[in-house]
């Protein structure tokens, strides 16, 4: 991501690459806030969306207890 503004000394322009085109995957991102912060964050490709959403409650959110 690119920021949309910039800072430059008075009269100068700003200089910055940015790529162009079309991105290919694209990305979604899953967090669990807390009163802590963020306890468990995880990327996905848009493509896979309901899978990865699947196992990340079965295996972040949900983490099987051991017996005992």
């Amino acid at each position: 991501m690119t920021r949309p503004w910039g800072r430059a000394p008075k009269g100068e322009r700003i200089c910055e690459a940015t790529p162009q085109g079309r991105w290919e995957v694209l990305l979604t991102t899953l967090g669990a806030m807390s009163l802590r912060g963020i306890d468990a964050a995880m990327t996905i490709e848009i493509g896979h969306r309901r899978r990865g959403l699947q196992a990340y409650v079965e295996q972040v959110l949900c983490m099987p207890t051991e017996a005992g």
